[in-house]
């Protein structure tokens, strides 16, 4: 897991901004998630809460995708009893 956090003072505005950017290395796809409020701390939980969304996401589809099964259908002659 890789994060960064940024400060942005806006000069027109005169807002001050913290970004914080997470990226999430996992088998698959990596996961790019960021957060940005007046707060530093408030943009740390905003980023946390994207990040396990998104794990929990991939987490829930992996399940139904191994549940899923796929009937095959055989062509095959049964032999009758005599």
């Amino acid at each position: 897991m890789r994060v960064e956090l940024e400060y942005d003072h806006h000069q027109s505005t005169h807002q001050r901004e913290f970004i914080a950017k997470g990226q999430l290395e996992v088998r698959g796809n990596d996961h790019f998630a960021s957060a940005d409020t007046d707060d530093l701390y408030k943009s740390i939980d905003d980023l946390i809460q994207k990040l396990d969304r998104m794990l929990r996401r991939r987490s829930r589809l992996n399940k139904v995708k191994r549940k899923d099964t796929h009937l095959i259908d055989i062509p095959a002659e049964i032999p009758k009893a005599v």
